[in-house]
């Protein structure tokens, strides 16, 4: 089920949704791209290659969504590879 739609569940969608597109988009001026697609309750992030700068941007990707995570539990949950890792 959804969270509850409030001032919380918008704040954290709109940082979520900044994180994926500011990480998307370095990745396709860097090193390639990548493609995002949302959803009402899911964002979906894949990188069309794999390469140690990618590796690097991925992991600065998932620490700040990590934090998000922690400060939101209730209105976030980080999938990788279809397993959770919160």
């Amino acid at each position: 089920m959804p969270p509850e739609r409030d001032s919380e569940y918008d704040l954290v969608c709109a940082a979520v949704s900044s994180t994926v597109y500011l990480t998307c988009n370095t990745l396709t001026d860097f090193v390639g791209g990548c493609t995002a697609t949302q959803d009402e309750n899911e964002i979906t992030l894949r990188v069309k290659q794999d390469s140690e700068p990618v590796q690097a941007i991925l992991r600065s990707f998932y620490e700040h969504m990590r934090d998000i995570a922690r400060q939101y539990p209730r209105n976030i949950n980080i999938i990788i590879g279809g397993e959770s890792s919160c």
